[in-house]
């Protein structure tokens, strides 16, 4: 499955998703915290298939964001 977002304003997101099997059942929900900004993702690289959990890697230019 692939999912596609296009938040409308920079900042920090949350996304939140739900496994649902053959018999419909679902699965509690599970957020993710992301941040829009400039950057890009380092990991995992186009291509590469994964299963259950993935940690994800990102690189930004810290001068632009305030802690």
């Amino acid at each position: 499955m692939k999912i596609t977002l296009a938040p409308e304003e920079a900042g920090t997101n949350v996304l939140q998703v739900r496994a649902t099997d053959k018999e419909e059942n679902t699965s509690d929900p599970v957020s993710y915290t992301f941040h829009v900004g400039p950057g890009g993702v380092t990991l995992p690289d186009d291509g590469t298939r994964i299963a259950a959990r993935v940690p994800l890697a990102a690189e930004a230019d810290q001068l632009r964001y305030d802690d």
